[in-house]
């Protein structure tokens, strides 16, 4: 890496640098990935549209860069793993336009400071957020995500290009969840060599007739685009292992003679020992005490 892109370790000499910098540090738990969208030295008013919508779905863990940048990231990666450190980003986002690539999306994820993989995708049929005139699902909100095609795993840029839209749009990542928070849908269908992203809003309708069930409606809000593959740099299966690799700490312990079924109930197994029932001791109701006939009448048969 040359000394121009090469980000200086300075010792933090407050205690709010040392908050900045332990916040940055590797965690077992990490943050919420943000991403960076940066605008190449030519690129077209569709491309910079696509890139401030993207910004606003992932809002507030985005960063929209409005000033031009020479990156080229398929020849030299250094560019984007210094915009991507100095700005704490693992998700980035380029856009560019010409001739032989006409409005060029690049979009890739970061690992341990470097490029993980490259995905290059051109953009067609682009319908924006303002011209959807509809009510928009609230900001940081959750989204439902939907992928259907058969082809996904076909080939590994499909492969990768699937994890990584899951990537990009799964936001924070939470235990539990408030089903009233679910405002949103994102699909992503496969067909033709396409990939078809389409945005919806979530719409729950009280029922009028007297039921108890709330009747559910999808309605479009954008933005909606299609997006053709191009090039791509996929990681290797030996790094992209090495990426994902959860930390022991974070391993569940495997409990014995327990498991879950299919519907999310815990199943378990007991060892006990044999009992004896006529030791059991059980309720003493009124109804089943023996009466002093029947003492007596058991005490001449033994005699």
């Amino acid at each position: 890496m040359s000394q121009k892109h090469a980000v200086k370790k300075v010792k933090p000499k407050t205690q709010r640098a040392k908050r900045a910098l332990l916040d940055r540090a590797p965690k077992l738990v990490e943050n919420t990935k943000s991403s960076i969208l940066l605008r190449g030295q030519t690129s077209s008013q569709l491309v910079t549209d696509v890139l401030g919508d993207l910004h606003l779905l992932r809002a507030p863990h985005s960063r929209n860069m409005n000033k031009k940048t020479d990156v080229r990231p398929l020849e030299n990666s250094v560019s984007i793993e210094f915009l991507a450190q100095k700005n704490d980003a693992s998700l980035w986002g380029l856009g560019t336009h010409s001739k032989k690539r006409p409005h060029n999306l690049t979009l890739g994820r970061m690992y341990d400071g470097h490029v993980l993989d490259i995905l290059e995708f051109g953009v067609e049929n682009y319908k924006s957020l303002k011209d959807f005139k509809v009510e928009q699902p609230m900001a940081a909100g959750k989204p439902c995500f939907y992928v259907c095609g058969d082809d996904w795993d076909s080939t590994p840029e499909l492969a990768t290009t699937k994890n990584f839209l899951i990537d990009f749009f799964r936001g924070a990542v939470v235990k539990n969840l408030n089903m009233r928070g679910l405002d949103r849908v994102l699909t992503a269908a496969l067909e033709n060599g396409k990939i078809f992203l389409r945005h919806y809003r979530i719409r729950r309708k009280k029922p009028t007739n007297g039921t108890e069930r709330v009747s559910v409606e999808l309605e479009e809000c954008g933005p909606s685009f299609t997006l053709v593959p191009r090039r791509a740099a996929v990681a290797s299966e030996q790094l992209l292992k090495q990426a994902t690799k959860r930390p022991a700490q974070l391993k569940e312990k495997k409990e014995k003679n327990k498991e879950t079924n299919t519907f999310g109930e815990t199943m378990g197994r007991l060892h006990m020992e044999k009992q004896d029932l006529g030791k059991l001791q059980t309720r003493k109701m009124k109804g089943l005490k023996r009466g002093r006939d029947a003492v007596e009448g058991d005490e001449s048969d033994e005699e």
